[in-house]
């Protein structure tokens, strides 16, 4: 079974490739899930060190549970939260994709690279 970091390196390689032709943008949203599952468990000084730093990034705004990817297209912002065929929405996930729908932002899981082109051409991005 593929992990998401490396379904969500396809997908980057894929919008990558695709985003001039179709006339997008997008950016990925690294957040705290990620920097906790990368680094912190091997050793203490570098868990006080990234819980020292999430503390920071919160204060700038960092905010659990936003979907790791976000496409902009026609001034609209789409989100695309990634996850590997087993996952599922945990933490902060629902309350914030439900209120990134409540101000009109659009936001869907994808699990694979079908996934993801099918939800573009859903939305109009792709055709």
């Amino acid at each position: 079974m593929k992990t998401e970091a490396l379904i969500q390196i396809e997908l980057v390689n894929w919008l990558s490739a695709n985003a001039r032709r179709y006339g997008f943008f997008f950016f990925s949203i690294p957040n705290e899930g990620f920097m906790k599952s990368r680094t912190v468990g091997r050793f203490d000084v570098h868990r006080k060190f990234v819980y020292a730093l999430l503390a920071v990034l919160k204060k700038m705004g960092l905010t659990p549970g936003v979907p790791d990817l976000c496409i902009v297209y026609q001034g609209e912002a789409y989100f695309l939260e990634v996850k590997n065929e087993d996952g599922r929405l945990t933490g902060s996930q629902p309350v914030v994709h439900e209120r990134l729908r409540e101000v009109g932002c659009p936001v869907c899981v994808v699990r694979t690279l079908d996934d993801m082109e099918m939800q573009l051409r859903e939305w109009g991005i792709v055709g």
